[in-house]
Parts: structure tokens; C-alpha cells; sequence
């Protein structure tokens, strides 16, 4: 097993522990409780331990990044002048620190191994495997998945813990899930994994850029058949999804406050930031300060454009390219209506990810090492 397969087990394997033994926050999962306190310290070393194994042995990169570690050194600066009163804003700047802190040493060291599609589909088997655990636990045992409303609306998480962190890594698989043999069966298992999160972000994200790509791959068959799939479920389940739909309207209309509140408060009008803690990362980043945002989204920005220039000059496979760009892409997307450095495990894995691809941000790709096996694209 090569190290990229070991640190995607090792980093999903604290939050998979915490799922199976009903860990979690009880405020919002029936029957959940706290982890002991070492749980909280063997998660971190686990998860570093997972990153560190990449960059064995660590090797400073030939082209570092210095608007990448300007960017994170600036967002750690604008963090220690903010002023956190909320809960949650105070979890949401020690994600932001951790994220920050991911970013600058990716800045400077690079990793020693590769991406390759057997690592996605490691990730998709993961998730499909933890899923059909979840399903079965509960169905034969009543063991409730967090951020399930118990007899309401019951919530499946694959390998995390955490709905919202699910919908956001299960867009990192969908050019793997829609190419390669057996795409009309991988592509309508994914979306049916996103619609067992119950997350809204990922119903509406993963179905419609899963059958985009198909139809951008010429895969019209596999394009059907999803199609189709979402069609009969809808319909067979059309009493349930309307029900849920219901349930769900109030958190929506949280979560899109933001631009309903420009309307001029016609439609909806929220309470103040500095009373509830906004939904929309634009929102509740703004309210603590405006250079922690610029900081951030640039961060996030010189770990994405090397994507697109990778994918231009066709020095790397375009699966792994479009996956991770569409990974960032539901990232931007969702910082809209979600706070995104809040969300477990979804930024680091993005940044680590990124960096396992195109060499890091900043790298533009000249220098690189080509990939064994790897012919450069001809135009047609």
C-alpha cells in the first residue's frame, strides 16, 4: 500500500472511530456524547502523522511559494487581531489557525509521492463502504448517525462524523466516478451517497456537476442512466423528499441569509452577527475582520490557480486535475452559504491534496517531475 492510501486511512480514521462509537456533540446528534479528553490529542496526532508520512523525507521545494506563505502568515496576523465572542467564532479561528498553518508548510516543503487513480477510487470504496456500514447499523441496530434528527431526519456520513464535511470530499470523486469502466454504475452511486448525507449543499453540488462532466466526457449513456435514476427516486420518493424539504427550510433560509438580507430585508431579515453566528464564511468572516477574509480566499487562490495551470499544459492527468478544481470549486461555492474553515477535516484535505497534485501552489509546473507512465496529450 503506498503512502498516499495510507494517509488518506489514517486521516479519515479518528472521525470514522468517533461516528461508530456515538462521539460527537449531543446538541446536535441524538444520543451522542463528549469524547474522552485523550480522544481530542490522539485525533490531531493521527491527522498530522497522516499529512507528515507524505513528506518522507521532507525536501524544501525547488520554486516555493512565497505569495502562498505571505497569504498564510497574513491570515494568522489578521486572526490574532480579532476580537471572538461566539462559540463558534472561536472554533472557526482555530480551524482557521490549523488551516493557515497546513498552507505555510506546504508553501515551503513538498510532498515525495503522487496522486493516482487508485487513490480516488481507495476514497470512493471508502465512503461506499462506510456508508453501507451506517445503513446497516442502523436499520438492524437503531445506531443514529450524527446530525440526525432521531425519528425526523436521519443524516448518513460515510467515513466522517460530520454531513457538511461529506458532501464537500465526495466532490473530489466525481471526474474518477463518471470516467473509466463501470461509470454508469459509480456515477449514480455517488450521487445516491450525496443525497444520503442529507446535506443540501450536497444534493444540489455533486447530481448536477456529476452529470455536467458526464455530458462534458461524452458519456451519454452513464449520463442516462443518472438521469434516470434521480428521476424514478424522486418520484418514489416524492412524500419523503417534500417532507425533508420542509424540515430543512429553516436551516436553508439560515444558511442564504446573506443574500437575502440584500434584498433590503423584504423577504428575510437575520439577527446580527455579533448576536448568532452567521452561516455564510463571507458573513461571519467580514464580522470578524475583513483582511482575515482577502487573506484567506487568497490562500485558498494560490493553491487553485496552479490546478488550472497544470490542467492548461497538460502535464498532468486531467481526472486528477478537474477532481481536485472541482474540489476547490465546492469549496468557493460553499464558503457562500457555509463556514467552510469550521467544516472538519474539508480545507486540509483540499490544500494536501492540491499540493499532492501540482507540486504545491506556486510551482508552475516547468520544472516538474513527469509521471511515469504519462504520455503528454496531442492536439487533435
Amino acid at each position: 500500500m503506498n503512502r498516499t492510501k495510507l494517509f488518506l486511512i489514517g486521516y479519515f480514521s479518528p472521525s470514522w472511530i468517533a461516528s461508530l462509537l456515538m462521539w460527537g456533540d449531543d446538541r446536535t446528534s441524538a444520543d451522542f456524547i463528549s469524547a474522552p479528553p485523550w480522544f481530542f490529542a490522539f485525533r490531531q496526532v493521527v491527522q498530522i502523522l497522516s499529512i507528515l508520512i507524505l513528506f518522507v523525507p521532507p525536501r524544501p521545494r525547488d520554486n516555493p511559494s512565497f505569495f502562498g506563505l505571505f497569504f498564510a502568515v497574513a491570515t494568522l496576523v489578521a486572526l490574532y487581531f480579532t476580537n471572538p465572542i461566539l462559540e463558534a467564532e472561536n472554533i472557526l479561528i482555530s480551524s482557521s489557525i490549523q488551516i493557515a498553518i497546513i498552507a505555510a508548510f506546504l508553501s515551503i516543503f513538498k510532498p515525495s509521492v503522487e496522486l493516482v487513480a487508485s487513490d480516488f477510487a481507495l476514497l470512493f470504496f471508502l465512503f461506499l463502504g462506510g456508508f453501507a456500514i451506517q445503513i446497516f447499523l442502523y436499520f438492524q441496530f437503531d445506531v443514529i448517525p450524527s446530525h440526525t434528527i432521531k425519528d425526523v431526519f436521519i443524516r448518513f456520513n460515510g467515513i466522517t462524523n460530520d454531513s457538511l464535511t461529506t458532501a464537500f470530499v465526495l466532490s473530489v470523486l466525481i471526474p474518477w466516478a463518471a470516467t473509466g469502466r463501470r461509470r454508469a454504475l459509480k456515477a449514480p452511486a455517488l450521487i445516491g451517497m450525496a443525497f444520503a448525507t442529507g446535506s443540501m449543499f450536497a444534493v444540489a453540488f455533486v447530481p448536477v456537476t456529476t452529470i455536467a462532466y458526464l455530458l462534458y466526457k461524452k458519456s451519454n449513456k452513464a449520463a442516462f442512466i443518472s438521469i434516470s435514476c434521480l428521476l424514478s427516486a424522486g418520484l418514489y420518493f416524492y412524500d419523503l423528499l417534500a417532507g425533508l424539504f420542509a424540515v430543512k427550510l429553516d436551516s436553508i433560509i439560515t444558511h442564504l441569509s446573506f443574500f437575502l438580507d440584500l434584498s433590503g430585508g423584504s423577504l428575510y431579515k437575520s439577527v446580527s452577527c455579533s448576536e448568532e453566528f452567521c452561516e455564510s464564511f463571507v458573513e461571519a468572516g467580514f464580522h470578524l475582520s475583513r483582511v482575515y477574509v482577502v487573506a484567506f480566499y487568497a490562500m485558498l487562490a494560490f493553491f487553485i490557480l496552479p490546478l488550472w495551470q497544470a490542467r492548461q499544459a497538460g502535464l498532468r492527468p486531467a481526472m486528477s486535475a478537474d477532481a481536485i478544481r472541482l474540489y476547490g470549486v465546492a469549496l468557493l461555492t460553499g464558503s457562500l452559504v457555509h463556514p467552510v474553515p469550521l467544516i472538519p477535516l474539508a480545507v486540509p484535505l483540499f490544500l494536501v491534496l492540491a499540493s499532492l497534485h501540482s507540486n504545491g501552489p506556486g510551482g508552475f509546473y516547468a520544472p516538474a517531475t513527469p509521471i511515469r507512465g504519462y504520455t503528454r496529450p496531442v492536439a487533435s
